[in-house]
């Protein structure tokens, strides 16, 4: 059975499985490393197959910013301090920890107590040096709580290994997003920058399961015989990632299997609701769409362009032709820190009243709504020293208004985006040159050094507002995120800060929400939707819950269980 949300039409496509997967054999993957080697299972008799749509892109959680598909592989094998639930919330991990206690506000001191059980693959047991090791590739990385790391003075063990004291330099509401997850002391910074994907010979286990091979396409895992928390019922976990798709989910051959897409077509719905023995669910994402402008030197756009762009574009035109087709209650964002069905987004209450102005946001203070944003535009332009001439915004110099806007290739939705975008602005006399980016963070990367003036960016949002503030904010006039576009503005600047030293999460909330409201108003991006995700599986797995906030729905894999055990 495939599911949705109540009264939305659901079509989805999901990729398909790998189905070898399910009969590898340990012995025959060739040479390992000693500590994957003895975690070995003894039985192969319940094999999961995993497919997801993204490249295993990155193997330092801490120092970088992975892919998602990275980040749920890690979940498994890397410990955690703290963890993010499907409602977007933060929760204490089953992992490493017996307890995080905050002992002080000035300096903010925060004591985690650690299992005394709690070791490495290798036998090393969890302490300080693996703290510290994770905070200095944290403050010295670009991974998203950067900022965060960077706050912390020192890190002591006062009373031996079972307890690790940290202290902070000033307060951080964000110093949950720490040691999550941890890394071990014994991985050096040079292997950190050598690897391409999650790779036993540097994530060590310290989790329910070893990495025993690995690329960028596919990772392998066994369970960690060392474990010390609940027996996962899996004894091998197969991941395929970045393969084609196909309209049916599960080959026959497949026992049991978890797929999850990031793009769907209305195409693959037969394919999906025939299958037997396959449950599944539609739900929002965590990546919002956005289209940024360059704010920046050596190519800015100046805002009254910025806003005359902005009002062009009708949003609600461009999910209709895109996400809408899968999902129609997916509306025009209405913040550029949250997406759609985080908690404190507030939907737009004009959605899908014809008469609201497309960049108006209901986060952001109230305003008069528009019941022609055509005029607005017109007014913006004329400002900027542009008039409609001939079908064509001329300057007085008689020169054309163009633009160049960028798209990531690894992102189907975005393309799609950018594609509406150029055929929209192209219409009201704007010539719209696209180019095309590897990734988001290449595209942010062109508007920060001038290349293109426009992009359209996925950002992919998590429980701590502070790292999507980092989007936006800068103290350094270096990126705190590698999807910082160039946008610097000291109010915003100086407001992050202060909501990032609020420990009272109602405080902070509020001030993010004057942020957002500023943001609007200076519009260095436009947020367009956030994006829908498919996940099926068969439905002998008991327990699934879809996550879409990081690490992502595997990171509960230990606590799935198997109606019916296969028998072999």
């Amino acid at each position: 059975m495939i599911s949705g949300r109540a009264g939305v039409p659901f079509w989805a496509r999901a990729a398909r499985l790998v189905a070898a997967a399910g009969t590898l054999v340990v012995a025959g993957l060739g040479a390992l490393s000693p500590e994957a080697a003895s975690a070995a299972p003894v039985s192969t008799s319940e094999t999961l197959s995993v497919n997801l749509p993204d490249l295993l892109n990155g193997c330092d959680p801490v120092g970088s910013s992975l892919s998602p598909g990275a980040n749920q592989v890690l979940s498994l094998v890397l410990p955690s301090a703290y963890t993010s639930s499907e409602r977007g919330t933060v929760a204490q991990a089953n992992s490493f920890l017996v307890q995080a206690e905050v002992q002080g506000l000035s300096p903010l001191v925060v004591d985690y107590t650690i299992k005394k059980s709690a070791h490495w693959a290798d036998g090393v047991p969890i302490g300080r040096s693996d703290f510290i090791a994770t905070w200095k590739r944290g403050a010295s990385g670009s991974g998203p709580a950067a900022a965060q790391y960077q706050l912390i003075r020192s890190i002591t063990a006062p009373k031996g290994g079972a307890d690790v004291v940290v202290t902070f330099k000033r307060p951080t509401s964000s110093w949950q997003a720490l040691f999550s997850p941890l890394l071990p002391a014994q991985a050096s910074a040079a292997s950190y920058a050598t690897c391409a994907s999650p790779t036993p010979t540097v994530d060590l286990s310290g989790g329910p399961y070893v990495i025993i091979q690995s690329s960028p396409t596919m990772v392998v895992m066994v369970r960690n015989p060392g474990w010390w928390g609940t027996v996962p019922a899996f004894d091998t976990v197969s991941v395929i990632a970045g393969q084609p798709a196909s309209p049916t989910p599960f080959d026959s051959s497949t026992t049991l299997g978890v797929d999850e897409a990031s793009w769907l077509t209305p195409e693959t719905l037969s394919g999906i609701s025939s299958s037997p023995g396959t449950s599944g669910s539609l739900a929002l994402s965590n990546r919002l769409v956005s289209i940024d402008y360059a704010t920046a030197r050596p190519n800015p756009v100046p805002l009254l362009i910025r806003q005359g762009l902005s009002h062009l574009l009708d949003r609600r035109a461009i999910i209709s032709s895109t996400v809408g087709t899968l999902d129609p209650t997916i509306s025009p964002a209405t913040s550029l820190l949250l997406t759609q069905g985080q908690p404190n987004y507030q939907a737009d209450a004009n959605t899908p009243a014809l008469n609201a102005s497309p960049t108006t946001p209901t986060t952001a203070p109230k305003r008069q709504l528009s019941s022609d944003p055509l005029s607005l535009a017109s007014r913006s332009l004329k400002k900027a020293g542009y008039r409609l001439v001939g079908g064509q915004w001329m300057n007085d110099k008689g020169r054309a208004l163009s633009v160049s806007l960028a798209a990531p290739l690894d992102d189907r939705w975005a393309l799609e985006a950018a594609d509406q975008v150029k055929h929209q602005l192209s219409g009201h006399g704007i010539e719209v040159r696209l180019v095309l980016a590897s990734s988001s963070p290449q595209v942010a990367s062109w508007l920060r050094s001038g290349r293109t003036q426009m992009g359209v960016i996925v950002r992919p949002s998590d429980p701590f507002l502070a790292h999507s503030a980092s989007w936006y904010s800068t103290a350094r006039k270096v990126p705190n995120s590698p999807l910082w576009g160039g946008f610097s503005d000291k109010s915003v600047n100086a407001m992050v800060s202060q909501a990032s030293a609020a420990m009272n999460a109602v405080t902070a909330t509020s001030i993010y929400q004057k942020v957002d409201g500023r943001l609007w108003t200076l519009q260095p991006s436009l947020p367009i939707f956030t994006e829908p995700s498919l996940l099926v599986w068969t439905t002998s797995i008991d327990g699934i819950s879809q996550n879409a906030y990081p690490p992502g729905t595997l990171s509960e894999l230990p606590t799935w269980k198997v109606r019916t055990p296969s028998v072999r």
